[in-house]
């Protein structure tokens, strides 16, 4: 009788180690505290402002060193600008100071007290020299950028409170063009974000915090990122709303059911999800500025147009066409294709000639990018975005990038 009790004792012990736990409908998931850059997800890269370059008097190689300045406030002028005292504007710091140095074959990070006097202690990274240079952000070493706390003083509603600021220093530079050439041979990037992941059902969880400034739950955001390291994207799909970022009682469809973000802990080390069994699913309408202007091409065997959001200056939207156009050949007796081309006016022409080049039939509307544009008051903000909707202007879906493509072929395959 004794093999039972332990084989028990152990059951329960594995119950109350797993990281998910569920307690009726609500669901309590451990998060986790990325230690490394590489297990970061989402967030924002910031590059710091270069304000000294010695020596000072050599505009060209060799050099040694950069000051950058990394605002940490983002409304920091607004608030000197408002009346408070002297004595405050003097404490409250323009920036974080960093400095880049070459030492023999090394590339040092200094933050130091003698810059930044609220700091407790000097922070000092070092790297090779010669293997910076190689860095891209798709092919950065693994557990080689450490996160950083920093205290910082921010001016928070007439009086100075001190934060922690989780960063990531990168010194590497991934796509960026400078005036001064300079800044190539000591680049610096800074990701920052207050972040927390957790593994679901196979998914991973992001809850990410890019204002640092503010309470935990003002700008609260959650990504979902797949099995296959697919974020969700803003659209519908067969019926369900994704979106790249989502808030506090927000619904979240994970692996065939839905769930709602309700509550992150004081310490950010647990986050809990309650699980939706009513679910109000609601097909959106396409707002009439568009819907005018598609309504001419739905005929009566076509009841239903897919929309192509692109421009002329998106690289994915371009070498998309040709598979846009084997979907338009396989289907066109049943859908009509619309594109919308986001663009400047003097690239009309460019938008033509594009879609000559892949013998593209179908016709294109062409949206001028400025506060007015079609686009803009659709909130598209991913190119290329392929919509599809049915005559009565219902949305039936909306996804895009590479996963909006695939999602776009199986709807049409059905």
């Amino acid at each position: 009788m004794k093999k039972p009790s332990s084989v028990v004792f152990l059951f329960v012990l594995f119950i109350l180690q797993i990281d998910a736990q569920q307690d009726d409908d609500i669901i309590n998931i451990k998060l986790n505290t990325p230690q490394y850059y590489e297990e970061t997800k989402g967030g924002l890269i910031f590059i710091p402002n270069p304000i000294k370059i010695w020596p000072e008097n050599n505009s060209v190689a060799p050099f040694d060193s950069i000051l950058y300045e990394l605002a940490l406030q983002d409304d920091l002028q607004f608030r000197k600008s408002i009346d408070i005292s002297e004595q405050y504007c003097k404490e409250i710091p323009e920036g974080l100071k960093i400095l880049l140095k070459k030492e023999s074959d090394s590339l040092i990070i200094k933050i130091s007290k003698h810059d930044n006097y609220f700091l407790k202690n000097d922070i000092r990274l070092s790297y090779h020299a010669d293997s910076a240079k190689k860095w891209k952000n798709k092919n950065l070493p693994d557990n080689l950028f450490p996160r950083i706390d920093i205290i910082y003083p921010y001016f928070l509603e007439n009086k100075i409170e001190y934060k922690t600021c989780e960063l990531f220093f990168l010194p590497f530079v991934d796509g960026v063009t400078f005036n001064d050439s300079r800044f190539y041979e000591l680049p610096l990037n800074v990701f920052i974000s207050k972040m927390r992941n957790a593994k679901f059902q196979n998914n991973t969880i992001s809850i990410i915090k890019n204002n640092l400034a503010n309470s935990d739950i003002v700008g609260l955001e959650l990504n979902v990122i797949d099995s296959l390291g697919n974020y969700h994207g803003d659209g519908y799909v067969n019926g369900i709303k994704y979106k790249r970022n989502y808030r506090l009682n927000d619904s979240i469809y994970i692996n065939n059911q839905y769930y709602k973000l309700t509550e992150i802990n004081e310490n950010w080390d647990n986050v809990h999800l309650q699980l939706l069994t009513d679910v109000n699913k609601e097909t959106p309408l396409l707002a009439n500025i568009l819907l005018e202007k598609v309504n001419p091409f739905f005929t009566e065997k076509k009841n239903f147009i897919v929309i192509d959001f692109w421009g002329t200056w998106c690289s994915p939207c371009i070498a998309t066409l040709p598979k846009l156009r084997e979907l338009y050949n396989l289907y066109n007796d049943r859908y009509e294709f619309v594109s919308v081309c986001f663009d400047r006016a003097d690239n009309l022409d460019k938008a033509k000639t594009i879609f000559e080049e892949n013998d593209i039939q179908w016709p294109q509307i062409f949206d001028e990018s400025n506060n007015e544009s079609i686009t803009v008051k659709l909130g598209i903000t991913t190119f290329p975005t392929y919509m599809l909707i049915d005559h009565k202007g219902q949305i039936l879906l909306k996804n895009g990038g590479l996963p909006g493509y695939e999602n776009l072929e199986n709807y049409m395959k059905k």
